[in-house]
């Protein structure tokens, strides 16, 4: 005859040792019953930073690509007769590996220029940042002094000099995503809590609609 199992012994599939009884179910069938599920553990900041990293990575390389694609149809129409995308250089640099030694390890160096350098068929030079981001506000420091300083000379010799900026929903994909592409010299920066930065309702006048790029571009 089959032996038939008490309370105590029954598990559920899936069921791991570290799972905890339910208290329901307890009661029911009167003893310790474990479940299949876990109380869920909150990530370890570190993880959760990485994740986010990646995701605004991600956000920001789908931005650029955007930009790309209108600075296509400008080349297309002849408003445009060279750009190009500007990638960060590789370099070696030294990290510490396992055990304590240090190895050397390929990199990404820091990016030197804007995101797009070209030239517009009135030969003027032509300079774009581009920044995603998920707050309402862009912190000034997100663009580096090199990039800051690329915009200013470009602008001051009289070039085309933007700063094309993505504010996106919290926590989702960047579908609905506003977008604002507003003159470097424009850029209607605010002082809040003593950092500078850009609030996604002053950049409201910029937004990217229609032939905005092809209207930069004319100089308008």
């Amino acid at each position: 005859m089959a032996r038939r199992r008490t309370a105590e012994q029954l598990t559920l599939p899936g069921a791991s040792p570290c799972c905890p009884s339910d208290p329901g179910l307890d009661d029911v069938l009167g003893g310790s019953v474990l479940t299949g599920y876990a109380p869920a553990q909150r990530p370890p900041a570190a993880e959760t930073r990485e994740r986010a990293g990646r995701a605004a990575n991600r956000h920001g390389k789908a931005w650029e690509a955007a930009v790309k694609a209108y600075l296509n149809t400008a080349l297309a129409v002849l408003l445009v007769v060279w750009f190009t995308k500007v990638e960060p250089g590789v370099v070696q640099k030294r990290v510490r590996a396992e055990g304590g030694r240090w190895e050397w390890a390929l990199g990404w160096g820091e990016k030197a220029a804007a995101d797009y350098a070209g030239c517009t068929a009135a030969g003027r030079a032509l300079a774009i940042e581009c920044k995603s981001t998920e707050s309402g506000r862009l912190a000034r420091d997100e663009i580096r002094p090199q990039q800051a300083a690329q915009l200013d000379a470009v602008a001051g010799a009289g070039g085309v000099s933007l700063l094309a900026v993505e504010f996106r929903h919290v926590g989702r994909d960047a579908w609905g995503a506003r977008q604002y592409l507003i003159p470097w010299r424009d850029v209607p920066w605010t002082v809040a809590r003593s950092a500078e930065g850009l609030d996604e309702a002053d950049a409201a006048p910029w937004r990217l609609a229609g032939g905005a790029l092809f209207e930069r571009l004319r100089g308008r």
